[in-house]
């Protein structure tokens, strides 16, 4: 669907939607000062932009049309300027000979910029407006003069097709996020390469900058977002919580929220989250002392959860972890933070849910921690479970995860087929039903499990995650049956 649909953010209630006629929607534009939120969109015939002025659902402007197809959309800062992508002009009409439109509100036309080869993926304004920046298939960046419509920067060093730009407020920075993997940050003056940014394990689809332009948040099919500082290119932060392919991230206007989109569980629909950005302020003496203390601790907490899993066992690593020790007088004031930090991300249902999940995917882990894993499973089941949907089938596939591992297979068992039939086939709970089947003595419906698996690894649509191998080598060890992988993208 091409819907557009609007939420307010404090109690994850739908507002209202916009039901549209044009294919599947690839980009969103919100204008700054007025109630108008732009659509870009394409069928296999044609490309629209729309224009809706939500606070009426009506459409504010006239249908823009695009040719073939239409990616990428973009306000200016001040509001006095919007650009799409479209057919280049000439004889020749199609997704090969694109070009960015910028249009001045008032104006009768929109200006074309120079042709670009391949479909053009993202398209950033400056915060001053002067300068606007493309990318696309081509694996370049593009920045021309608004004023002139002169191109004058063209950027290489992405090895793949670049899939979205971001200026930084201040005007000093420009971002590139590519199917590389990596993100590129230039100087906006020169044109220089600054630095790469390495680290996710996947395509980087989204980037934006935080209002201050001292962070710069990213998201990825690796599942993941991370924190970059952008002046040292280190990741301060990973955030975890989506289970599927992440494609969309943007800051709220005050910096304290992130919204990410993506892929949902196993298919079982679309999700978007809302992450706190913020330490409650009680917890610090100052601001300028809080600023410092969160960027020392931030990162080695998200790191004690990836070791630890839960707020319980992460709190207790604070407690004894030398690594707090090498700040020598502030040691106890930063066991602090991190503490309460501990306790602000541990009670989130998604990092909650997130330490059930890899808890117990691994055949390695202690007694100890399946233990705490059901109980806390049990707790997400006994409130998620009536649900339809993702939450509803998320439940009984961690819950069942738990029951298997304490060698509780019959309570398992009926778990992960409900789980199955609520989240469609997917690899974790076919893998984790055969191996019920096959510790229940079932080897008939075990293996007839595991072909469905294998069917469904070696299928075309089957996205590998990394995060399967462990589960899937452990079918495989169990039923002494391979489990076949195709790896594909999306």
């Amino acid at each position: 669907s091409g819907d557009v649909q609007f939420w307010n953010v404090e109690t994850a209630e739908k507002l209202s939607s916009l039901t549209r006629r044009y294919g599947e929607t690839a980009a969103l534009a919100f204008h700054p000062s007025k109630p108008w939120c732009a659509a870009a969109s394409w069928t296999e015939e044609r490309g629209v932009v729309e224009v809706w002025d939500y606070s009426l659902s009506e459409r504010a402007l006239p249908l823009i049309e695009c040719g073939s197809e239409a990616r990428a959309i973009a306000f200016s800062t001040d509001g006095s300027l919007m650009a799409w992508d479209g057919d280049a002009p000439g004889p020749v009409k199609d997704d090969l000979n694109r070009a960015v439109f910028v249009w001045s509100m008032g104006e009768e036309e929109p200006i074309p910029l120079d042709a670009q080869a391949g479909p053009i993926h993202a398209i950033a304004f400056s915060d001053d407006g002067h300068r606007i920046a493309s990318a696309g298939e081509d694996g370049t960046v593009r920045v021309w003069e608004t004023d002139t419509g002169e191109l004058v920067r063209q950027l290489t060093g992405h090895a793949r097709r670049i899939l979205d730009v971001a200026f930084d407020p201040k005007g000093r920075w420009l971002a590139s996020a590519s199917d590389d993997e990596t993100i590129i940050l230039w100087d906006v003056a020169s044109g220089r390469r600054i630095r790469v940014l390495e680290g996710h394990a996947a395509s980087v689809y989204a980037i934006a900058f935080n209002p201050d332009g001292d962070r710069l948040v990213s998201a990825s099919t690796d599942s993941t977002l991370k924190l970059w500082d952008p002046h040292t290119g280190i990741a301060v932060a990973t955030l975890r919580g989506h289970l599927d392919k992440v494609y969309g991230v943007a800051w709220s206007p005050d910096g304290k929220r992130i919204a990410s989109c993506g892929s949902g569980w196993s298919g079982a629909g679309n999700t978007v989250r809302i992450w706190e950005m913020q330490i409650p302020r009680h917890v610090f003496m100052t601001r300028a002392q809080a600023n410092l203390d969160r960027e020392l601790v931030f990162g080695h907490v998200e790191a004690l959860f990836d070791e630890w899993f839960f707020e319980q066992r992460v709190i207790k690593a604070i407690e004894t972890d030398s690594w707090f020790e090498v700040w020598n007088h502030n040691t106890d004031r930063l066991r602090d933070v991190a503490i309460q930090l501990a306790r602000v991300q541990g009670n989130s249902p998604w990092r909650v849910l997130d330490g059930c999940w890899r808890g117990t995917r691994s055949q390695y882990q202690s007694i100890e921690t399946y233990r705490l894993a059901e109980q806390l499973a049990r707790t997400y089941y006994d409130g998620h479970s009536h649900l339809r949907g993702e939450q509803g089938g998320r439940a009984h596939t961690i819950f069942g995860m738990a029951l298997y591992r304490l060698d509780r297979w019959d309570e398992a068992l009926g778990l992960l087929q409900a789980a199955l039939q609520r989240n469609g086939d997917n690899a974790i709970d076919l893998a984790f039903l055969a191996m019920c089947q096959y510790q229940l003595g079932d080897s008939a419906a075990a293996h007839a499990t595991h072909r469905q698996l294998s069917d469904l690894l070696t299928g075309h649509q089957y996205a590998f995650n990394p995060d399967d191998q462990e589960v899937l080598d452990e079918v495989q060890e169990l039923l002494g049956a391979p489990t076949r992988i195709t790896r594909s993208s999306r």
